[in-house]
């Protein structure tokens, strides 16, 4: 039981990572377009 609840937690924090990279990549993707805009 305790085997399960520790890979559901490792999978988890991947997904929270994950998310928290792809949002920082969005970020930066609208800042340069931004930059872009007012070059």
């Amino acid at each position: 039981m305790a085997k399960v609840w520790v890979v559901e937690v490792q999978i988890l924090s991947i997904v929270i990572t994950f998310i928290c990279s792809h949002h920082t990549i969005r970020q930066i993707e609208q800042q340069i377009k931004a930059l872009e805009w007012l070059a």
